[in-house]
């Protein structure tokens, strides 16, 4: 692994349930996942860890996040003053037809944060599709800001953590390269 610090958005957690077979989730969110977040190279900021708790029962994704998105030993919320910056710049980040808050300009600004800090930083997303003229996605906000980032398939294949094939659904083997 690197020293890169990922910050993960809501979409991705969710999606990992299609990509890694179900015999290796826990272990995978449980070991590898919170073995990142304890030495801070996985970032979920509170907008995003709220976003997965919206379900009555949530399943692996939810559950993690809600037990151990916390033990991240830095700052995990963005500053009010980043996340409105961000909206100004972008304010189709959010869609303003939801009743609940976005995570997405909070993931956005605290990987901005960071990368002024002069720390390496990568978003992990699949919000990659703008869905003009409702919505903008965190990838084209990131890009537009320079911040890295990758697709959850390129997060877990051989360029970033490099999750073992067998642990792969087929959908994982197809979205990430051989």
């Amino acid at each position: 692994m690197s020293d890169l610090t990922y910050v993960v958005d809501a979409c991705s957690l969710f999606n990992m349930k299609r990509h890694l077979k179900a015999a290796h989730q826990w272990d995978f969110f449980n070991e590898t996942l919170t073995e990142m977040v304890n030495r801070g190279g996985l970032l979920v900021t509170p907008q995003v860890e709220t976003e997965c708790g919206y379900g009555e029962h949530p399943d692996v994704p939810g559950a993690w996040v809600l037990a151990k998105a916390s033990s991240y030993p830095g700052v995990r919320n963005p500053s009010e003053h980043t996340v409105r910056q961000v909206l100004a710049r972008w304010p189709k980040l959010v869609n303003s037809d939801k009743e609940r808050e976005d995570a997405d300009p909070y993931v956005v600004a605290r990987a901005l944060e960071l990368q002024k800090a002069r720390v390496q930083v990568c978003v992990v997303t699949d919000d990659v599709l703008n869905r003009l003229p409702i919505t903008v996605s965190i990838a084209t906000a990131c890009d537009d800001y320079g911040i890295d980032w990758t697709s959850l398939a390129g997060f877990l294949g051989p360029d970033h953590l490099d999750i073992p094939r067998s642990w792969l659904t087929d959908k994982g083997r197809r979205a990430s390269p051989s």
